[in-house]
């Protein structure tokens, strides 16, 4: 059986987060989010990119993650994604984030 992992906020979000169109830092992301690993299915929605390329990116090391052993399922560090996301200027905004959390990965 499945465990389906949801993207949890922090309780308490700075407000030079949640307002505006500038998108988020690393460090900023890493501020605002509870959950520390990330799975296949909350990258791809984040990055707004296919299962297969997000899996490939894990294994190829694009993307720091691993796999979960006896499984075709993948996780990456929440550090790991906000450092793929400064350094290759991925844009990630607030809302975006909502909606990821509210969807059921």
């Amino acid at each position: 059986m499945k465990v389906k992992m949801k993207l949890k906020l922090k309780n308490t979000i700075p407000d030079n987060v949640t307002h505006g169109d500038k998108p988020l830092s690393g460090n900023e992301l890493k501020e605002i989010v509870e959950t520390s690993f990330l799975t296949t299915g909350m990258v791809c929605q984040l990055l707004s990119i296919a299962p297969r390329t997000a899996a490939k990116m894990i294994d190829t090391g694009k993307l720091e993650g691993h796999r979960l052993p006896g499984s075709q399922d993948r996780r990456v560090p929440i550090e790991s994604f906000a450092r793929f996301i400064d350094e290759n200027g991925v844009k990630v905004y607030f809302d975006h984030i909502l909606k990821v959390v509210e969807n059921v990965l």
